[in-house]
């Protein structure tokens, strides 16, 4: 058996605690059993999640601390979602994927699934804790109706039709200022169907009709071979490219062009917040049964409010000279969870961002003649279009 003492300022300072609450005023004496095998740090980092609890007591999402790895609160949303009370438990039972970054100093949004669920996670670290916010409610977006789409692709299908025609018909020693209008129509022509395509990868995430067709691959080769052709049409933004593929080839399961459009999404992402003359280090490499793609770009960053919507598709948080639709990473985050992948954003201490995605590998090998494939420049052109400059889409580099 074990006694409970009143916590007196004697027996405060005698025991070194430093944080009192009301669920804390009668301390544990003798054999407690609720206190066997706890460290003093750890003790130390429940009473402070004591502490901060109560503030998250009536969010409608779901809120943890986590603390040395394991959980140390969860406020009743997250009782509710998880079916039970999650305190004590290790932070990996409840959200695999993340034990990296939970140790880690920085904030960060992820893209999780959490009991069979996708999910959405973003964590901000307060003092040694750190809260775990795990949106529940997903803000609406409108879908867009077919027949609409419909109407965009047949205006786009014109649009091209006629850009050909005029391709055809233009001289091959046309001056530079009609070279410009022609790369201009181009431009606008990709734009427009970069735009519409993502309406319709949105709406077919959420309907949950994305087609995948999965077969082994090599992501060794598959990142190789893409990043050598965006940094061919980067090129003119002066953004270096410094990346390393290491150990032997990696092979994952997974649609070839699902993955090459969520690759080129992180891309374009770490172009937009280097902006030209940057530099963006790319790491490909083995992590236990998983293989780790790691992008981390020099640039201007996140903020914390641009982190914690940056999963959401109509977020407006985006600053105003910055030519983005705002739903490429949530088509990323939707894609690394078709492949059971976890996507984690991660804020640097000086504001950097840094991208993660980890992909689980598998035994199979791939057909020999899938080892090889080189992205064609339709697909470049397209998903690259709101960071390619004009002059990428001149003729030359069309062809």
């Amino acid at each position: 058996m074990y006694r409970k003492q009143r916590l007196t300022p004697k027996l405060r300072k005698k025991q070194k605690i430093v944080v009192s609450t009301p669920r804390n005023l009668w301390y544990d004496t003798g054999n407690n059993p609720a206190r066997k095998g706890k460290t003093a740090d750890m003790e130390k980092n429940e009473m402070s999640g004591a502490v901060i609890a109560p503030l998250f007591q009536l969010s409608r999402d779901a809120v943890c601390g986590a603390a040395q790895g394991r959980i140390v609160f969860a406020n009743p949303a997250a009782c509710r979602l998880f079916g039970a009370d999650i305190t004590g438990e290790r932070v990996e039972t409840r959200f695999p994927g993340l034990e990296e970054n939970i140790c880690g100093d920085n904030s960060f949004a992820a893209s999780v699934t959490v009991d069979g669920t996708p999910r959405s996670v973003t964590a901000a670290r307060c003092g040694e804790l750190l809260v775990l916010t795990v949106r529940t409610e997903e803000p609406p977006f409108p879908p867009v109706p077919p027949t609409a789409l419909r109407q965009m692709r047949t205006a786009a299908f014109n649009l091209r039709m006629a850009l050909d025609c005029l391709a055809e018909d233009e001289p091959e020693n046309r001056d530079d200022g009609g070279e410009m209008y022609s790369s201009i129509l181009f431009h606008s022509y990709y734009s427009m169907l970069h735009v519409i395509n993502q309406l319709s990868d949105v709406n077919a995430l959420a309907a949950g009709t994305m087609a995948c067709r999965m077969q082994p691959l090599s992501i060794s080769r598959l990142v190789s071979d893409l990043l050598g052709s965006a940094e061919f049409f980067l090129r003119r933004k002066h953004i270096a490219f410094r990346w390393e593929i290491l150990g032997e080839n990696l092979f994952v399961e997974g649609d070839r062009d699902r993955l090459e459009q969520l690759l080129l999404i992180l891309i374009a992402n770490s172009v937009m917040h280097t902006g030209e003359g940057g530099t963006i280090a790319v790491r490909l490499k083995r992590h236990g049964r998983l293989c780790r793609l790691t992008l981390c770009d020099d640039g201007r960053g996140m903020t914390e409010s641009e982190l914690a919507e940056v999963f959401t598709p109509n977020r407006e948080d985006l600053p105003t000279n910055v030519q983005d639709s705002g739903l490429g990473l949530s088509i990323a985050q939707g894609l690394a969870q078709l492949h059971n992948g976890v996507l984690v954003i991660q804020r640097g201490k000086d504001g950097e961002t840094s991208m993660h995605l980890q992909l689980p590998l598998t035994g199979k090998l791939p057909l020999r003649d899938t080892l090889r494939h080189d992205s064609g420049p339709e697909l470049l052109l397209t998903e690259l279009s709101e960071e390619l400059p004009t002059e990428a889409y001149r003729r030359k580099y069309r062809e």
